[in-house]
């Protein structure tokens, strides 16, 4: 019981600290931005943080998302209306595109961000080859002579271009390439050859 009352004291003083921090940005014509990590796959642009996410059930938001100075806080809730707080270590990512909203600031200044989180949930790839492309040394792999195909947890197939390709032409022979998508690992061969 006195935890219920400790947890609803915190919850209002927090609503609090937010409404008042929302107001003086509103109406402060100079724009707080506060200095904040964000780790990969997670990027930044403007006001949004987002991140494209491949066979990942779990983040760490509080570890990817993080402010350089000390008495900056982060703070991630489930709702625009930042009613529904998210105090946990791991957040559950689920496949689709979902959007959650973050104050960063002090207890003077805050700036509002979305946090859109997009993940695809897979079960394993094919590797289409489109055409038999032979390649010289020196050359870079030719995404446009293969299709990815995933099998998501769905069932449902969607085609991709966020596959990672690892290939080696350096020299002459049937060489490897190495295609991997999701933590998902498939591989087939090409030529090397004199030109």
């Amino acid at each position: 019981m006195e935890e219920d009352i400790v947890r609803v004291k915190r919850t209002i003083a927090l609503t609090l600290l937010i409404t008042i921090a929302l107001t003086f940005c509103s109406c402060n014509n100079s724009e707080y931005v506060p200095a904040i990590i964000v780790e990969p796959p997670f990027s930044l642009m403007d006001d949004i943080i987002y991140g494209n996410l491949v066979n990942v059930y779990y983040i760490e938001p509080y570890k990817i998302i993080r402010a350089v100075e000390d008495d900056v806080f982060v703070t991630m809730y489930e709702d625009d209306s930042y009613s529904k707080h998210f105090s946990g270590d791991n957040l559950e990512v689920t496949d689709g595109k979902k959007t959650y909203y973050l104050l960063i600031g002090t207890s003077e200044k805050v700036k509002a961000y979305k946090l859109i989180i997009e993940c695809t949930l897979i079960l394993d790839f094919e590797i289409s080859i489109n055409e038999d492309i032979t390649y010289s040394i020196g050359d870079s792999f030719d995404r446009t002579s293969i299709t990815v195909y995933a099998t998501k947890e769905d069932g449902s197939i969607i085609e991709t271009q966020d596959y990672n390709v690892e290939f080696d032409s350096s020299s002459l022979g049937s060489k490897q390439v190495i295609i991997e998508y999701g933590g998902i690992v498939h591989d087939f061969y090409v030529n090397i050859v004199d030109t």
